[in-house]
């Protein structure tokens, strides 16, 4: 049933909408009378706290609206499900196997979530969840598409063809992450769906409407104002959209690559703390290529641990010398001191090594500051 559904929705919705669909029919469950419609958001938040950084869970939130049709649960449920998931950063520790699609996964309801009450419709929020394991085909397939922020873009990438959407090439691409039944690409919000599932999924049934809203027809002629709004509403939102995607889609695209990064670097320093002169060397140099850094600073002296790259800088002063005094009491004169820095660099998500971390060490029998030990390697960016 789920693939008819889908097939018909794709005529109807696909063409006409923008050409990256940012929402998914991806499930309905329950008999005549008491169905539910899952629809989900592709933009997946990363709600992962600092405590949990450099670890192998992460915790994603996607944003999941419910349709209900039995009449005592509310017209839609507007929910933020958050879920455990697999890191796949890689640190040299290696990326934990995927579980299989039917193992349990942990999740909870988010805070933020909505419904709108059958019976006024009137919105209500509704309180966050607590943690617990779930294996209902719904949440399985919630927490896959949660889980798979990247996969799940590109599935929707590649299937954007001009002004239509290739559903048929969207599943194909979803088999990649356990996918076997069809979803559908659309771009919608919480009332187009709940239209949709009385008009199409569950037509023919009787609506309940204790609020006497659904009751009232519109006549030919408010229909033919309100659809002439909503096409020069559409149209104004289309070439403004576009405009907008020529002018900062690309800034957008490195701002995200760059906030990608600084997780990763977080996860990376894990907490560690760090002196004046690191914090202001990691100000200048995070996200640089370790090219840079070479170029930069000059060739460095590299090792590597499983994907992380160590490229270190030294330099030191000694005159120190020891004396005999008085007959075996040794005693040393002279002045001393060193400065090592490491630039610990990591791969971006297009495996570009970037600089995560610089750590600094500087030694010296003098009280010297770090920045008088180190002068001289301490460079930076167009300097």
């Amino acid at each position: 049933m789920m693939r008819s559904i889908s097939t018909f929705f794709f005529v109807t919705l696909g063409f006409g909408h923008s050409v990256f669909a940012a929402d998914v029919f991806f499930h309905m469950q329950g008999g005549s009378g008491n169905r539910q419609a899952f629809f989900a958001n592709t933009l997946v938040d990363d709600r992962t706290p600092v405590s949990m950084l450099m670890g192998s869970i992460e915790i994603k939130q996607i944003n999941v609206t419910v349709i209900y049709e039995n009449a005592q649960q509310p017209e839609w449920a507007e929910m933020r499900l958050q879920f455990e998931c697999i890191s796949k950063v890689d640190f040299g520790k290696g990326i934990p196997e995927p579980a299989a699609w039917t193992d349990p996964v942990k999740m909870r309801l988010g805070e933020g979530g909505t419904i709108l009450r059958r019976s006024d419709l009137k919105i209500e929020s509704t309180p966050a969840g607590t943690w617990q394991t779930a294996s209902s085909p719904v949440l399985l397939k919630a927490h896959k598409l949660a889980c798979n922020p990247d996969e799940v873009n590109a599935a929707v990438r590649a299937s954007s063809t001009g002004k239509t959407l290739d559903s048929a090439l969207f599943n194909t691409e979803l088999r990649k992450i356990g996918f076997t039944e069809d979803v559908t690409l659309m771009n919608g919000s919480a009332p187009e769906f709940l239209e949709l599932a009385w008009t199409r999924l569950w037509a023919g049934s009787k609506r309940p409407d204790p609020s006497g809203k659904w009751a009232k027809q519109a006549t030919p002629e408010e229909k033919a104002a309100a659809m002439a709004k909503v096409a020069e509403i559409q149209k104004q939102l289309g070439e403004l959209t576009q405009k907008t995607k020529q002018a900062y889609e690309p800034k957008i695209q490195a701002a995200e690559s760059k906030f990608d990064f600084d997780k990763v670097a977080a996860k990376l320093r894990n907490g560690r703390e760090m002196n004046r002169t690191e914090s202001q060397m990691l100000m200048v140099w995070q996200g640089r290529l370790e090219e840079e850094v070479a170029s930069i600073v000059g060739r460095p002296s590299m090792t590597a641990t499983g994907n992380v790259h160590f490229l270190s800088y030294g330099k030191d002063y000694d005159t120190r010398a020891a004396y005999d005094y008085k007959g075996g009491t040794y005693v040393t004169n002279g002045v001393y001191w060193s400065c090592d820095i490491q630039f610990v660099t990591a791969p971006d998500q297009q495996g570009a090594f970037r600089v995560a971390d610089v750590r600094i060490r500087a030694d010296s029998n003098m009280n010297l500051s770090a920045n008088d030990a180190c002068e001289g390697l301490l460079h930076v960016p167009g300097n």
